[in-house]
């Protein structure tokens, strides 16, 4: 979208805030998204009296406007909006998908599981693959607003991991493999219930309460139901889990402590921040660089 331009088109309504100004006059802060990305629009007081206010978030509008800017970055101020109708559009229109086959991507992660020799971490992660998340693990993105987020993208962002952690063992021979590729499969887990995908990415109640730390933990003691496994490999793969974050203020209950914990974490960490970095950078010239970005500390991105 470019400053200027009239807009006409269907849009989910991902979020909405009731705010005033100065005056005391009403208006609504939006984000509008579709399957290309997403775009903050305004609504004020004048088209709230003509439209109303009575639409509700994840649903899909039908949106009026032109488009300005606002920060260095594109804004939609909205002229006319209604409730579509759903013989008018398809839900295809509104979720990203991802750029690589999901297919191939399964079938890359099953094959780092059949290197695993350990018996009972080989049983759980089979366990996984014939389980009921393993249909939403399929189709769950890696994130609902940064990393990865498309259909597919969990599967996609998990095999990012597995392949840098088989790097890490490859190079420190005193990490657990085995160990390491069960906890890269299982670490975002959790995210299959944090978030929902119907015609837009969104957190679940669950998501918003517990986060997919916790539910993550939950799933994998189930998986782990009627499996012998060794004790301290159970404790290090759930502390694997519960501290992938790496920091006590990016989520995680606990610092990494084991050798296989920060191998995790600093994979986990390093394939989400190369996609958000050429998320970000997608639409900069080369030798420009980005605003500041808010959830990276305030800081700029160069494309150099």
């Amino acid at each position: 979208m470019k400053s200027g331009i009239s807009v006409d088109d269907y849009y989910v309504l991902a979020k909405k805030s009731d705010k005033t100004t100065k005056n005391g006059d009403p208006y609504l802060r939006l984000t509008l998204s579709d399957s290309t990305g997403r775009i903050d629009a305004m609504m004020w007081s004048d088209s709230i009296e003509k439209w109303g206010n009575d639409f509700e978030v994840n649903t899909v509008v039908r949106i009026r406007g032109k488009v300005g800017e606002f920060d260095s970055k594109p804004q939609l101020t909205i002229e006319r909006i209604g409730v579509a109708d759903e013989a008018n559009y398809s839900p295809t229109w509104f979720l990203p998908l991802s750029p690589v086959s999901v297919e191939e991507v399964i079938d890359k992660i099953k094959k780092h599981c059949d290197s695993i020799t350990n018996a009972s971490l080989k049983e759980l992660a089979n366990k996984f693959f014939n389980s009921e998340y393993f249909d939403d693990f399929f189709h769950a993105p890696g994130a609902a607003n940064l990393h990865h987020a498309y259909i597919g993208g969990l599967a996609v962002h998990t095999l990012g991991v597995m392949d840098i952690c088989c790097d890490f063992t490859n190079r420190y021979s005193t990490i657990n493999k085995d160990l390491l590729l069960v906890a890269a499969l299982l670490h975002d887990i959790g995210k299959t219930v944090e978030n929902s995908w119907a015609v837009t990415f969104s957190r679940t109640p669950e998501g918003d309460l517990l986060g997919h730390i916790v539910q993550g933990v939950r799933i994998v003691d189930s998986l782990l139901s009627g499996i012998e496994l060794e004790e301290k490999l159970r404790l290090n793969l759930e502390h694997c889990l519960v501290s992938h974050h790496g920091y006590y203020e990016y989520g995680s209950p606990k610092l990494p402590m084991t050798r296989e914990a920060l191998a995790l974490h600093l994979a986990d960490y390093a394939d989400s921040h190369f996609e958000e970095y050429d998320m970000l950078l997608r639409d900069i010239d080369e030798g420009a660089c980005t605003g500041s970005i808010r959830f990276l500390e305030g800081r700029k991105l160069y494309n150099i």
